[in-house]
């Protein structure tokens, strides 16, 4: 039996205040009988379904001392990398912990987002200035171009990427979230030869021979408005969030009202 998966099944029973002498036992029962994790290759073990290992995750996090719970679900929600590596466990807190995942996690998130307050429902939505500045600055696009000649005539290769929030590992995750979806509303309808325009314009800052144009600059060549911008991102924050951040702020409002009022949690 590999030795770290005999190690890791002793801090487990460590933790639940058990005999860490039954690790090795332990570990050939869940290999052999319960089959929730398989032999994978020569001394490597993995669950057998990804799904099992996040279920669990998330049933320890919801058993978790509580400042160490509000502490992780903080962490989740300003980090965007933490927030990666945890994406899949938070969807089963989403209902395990409902809650303290929304009290603690969520509902904070989308009140800083949007500078509003946490125990107001949205009824309408004002983006702060410099969240749609943010977007325009820093939602970018890598543009390469190759012009080939001969003689009197002229080719043009355009390679692009695709828009992309660049300082996505600076800010929380509802940030990408909301951006991505927003760039998938905005119809910008740039042909090649616009590309090519807008690097010889200048408009384009050069890093190794990649042209990164700014959704700013492109909208500025196009003259689109920013009212058009504003809209999908309002769209993309009404689609993604309003009606679940409603419904988080109403429950636990209900929570809160019926613990302070109802004789049966009088104790």
């Amino acid at each position: 039996m590999e030795k770290k998966l005999i190690d890791l099944v002793s801090v487990s029973l460590k933790h639940s205040n058990e005999e860490e002498c039954f690790s090795n036992r332990v570990s050939e029962e869940l290999v052999s009988i319960t089959n929730l994790i398989i032999e994978d290759g020569f001394n490597e073990y993995r669950f057998i379904h990804k799904s099992i290992q996040e279920f669990f995750a998330a049933s320890f996090i919801v058993a978790m001392e509580h400042d160490k719970k509000k502490r992780f679900y903080l962490k989740c929600f300003t980090n965007s990398e933490f927030n990666t590596l945890f994406k899949n466990t938070l969807f089963f807190l989403t209902e395990l912990d409902y809650y303290d995942y929304h009290e603690y996690g969520f509902i904070p998130s989308i009140s800083d987002f949007l500078s509003i307050s946490r125990d107001t429902e949205i009824k309408s939505i004002t983006l702060p200035k410099s969240l749609i500045d943010l977007y325009l600055d820093k939602t970018t696009i890598s543009v390469l171009i190759s012009v080939y000649r001969r003689g009197k005539n002229e080719s043009l290769s355009v390679e692009k990427g695709n828009l992309n929030f660049e300082s996505a590992m600076d800010y929380p995750a509802c940030y990408s979230e909301v951006f991505n979806t927003a760039n998938s509303l905005i119809s910008l309808g740039y042909s090649d030869a616009d590309f090519k325009t807008l690097v010889e314009d200048k408009r384009g800052k050069r890093e190794n021979g990649v042209y990164v144009i700014t959704m700013r600059q492109l909208i500025n060549f196009k003259r689109i408005p920013i009212s058009s911008v504003y809209e999908s991102l309002e769209i993309a924050v009404n689609v993604l969030y309003r009606d679940k951040f409603n419904k988080a702020v109403a429950n636990i409002k209900n929570r809160k009202n019926l613990m302070k009022t109802s004789s049966y949690f009088d104790f």
